[in-house]
C-alpha cells in the first residue's frame, strides 16, 4: 500500500472492517506516512464529537416508549460540547417537508 490510504480505508481501520492483510497493509503505511497519520487524527477527533453529540442528542429527547408524546426534552442543554460552544439553538421540530 504505497499510495496513502483513502479516507474509506481510513474508516473502515478505525471500524476494524478490514480484513487482517489490509489492517496489516495499513498500518505498515501509516508508520511511515505523516500525512494519513493525520487523517487518522482527525478522523478520530471527528469520531469523538459525533458520539458526544449523539449522547448529548439522546439525553434530551423523549424515548419512543414515552407516554407523553410532547414530553419536554430531558435535561439540561448543555452548555458546550469539549472543544466547542453551543451559542444558540438554529432550529427545533420539522417532521415535515413542503414542496
Amino acid at each position: 500500500m504505497s499510495e496513502c490510504l483513502t479516507s474509506i480505508e481510513i474508516e473502515h481501520l478505525l471500524a476494524d472492517l478490514l480484513p487482517p492483510e489490509e489492517t496489516a497493509r495499513a498500518e505498515a503505511h501509516l508508520a511511515g506516512c505523516e500525512k494519513c497519520r493525520e487523517q487518522l487524527r482527525e478522523r478520530q477527533v471527528h469520531d469523538r464529537l459525533f458520539d458526544d453529540i449523539k449522547q448529548a442528542y439522546a439525553e434530551r429527547v423523549p424515548s419512543p416508549e414515552s407516554d407523553n408524546p410532547v414530553e419536554r426534552p430531558r435535561g439540561p442543554t448543555p452548555d458546550s460540547i469539549e472543544g466547542y460552544e453551543i451559542l444558540s439553538e438554529v432550529h427545533r421540530g420539522g417532521n415535515s417537508i413542503l414542496l
